[in-house]
């Protein structure tokens, strides 16, 4: 993705001062990364879900001054 493993701040929705388990993050980037396709937006949504019944989901496009 173009960072330093600096500038990577993980975040969680789970409990308060719990420590993530940045091993198993680490781990689990490699495969993260190769499957980071468009097509693949509801496995990403199903995945982020903690107390939801429901995988939630939204999209916006617009057009740049340059067309894009």
């Amino acid at each position: 993705m173009g960072v330093k493993s600096e500038q990577v701040l993980p975040f969680s929705t789970g409990v308060i001062m719990e420590t993530l388990p940045n091993d198993r993050i680490e781990a689990g980037l490699p495969a993260a990364l190769a499957d980071a396709k468009a097509a693949n937006w509801a496995l990403a949504a199903e995945a982020i879900m903690t107390t939801d019944t429901l995988p939630k989901a939204a999209s916006r496009q617009s057009r740049s001054a340059a067309g894009r």
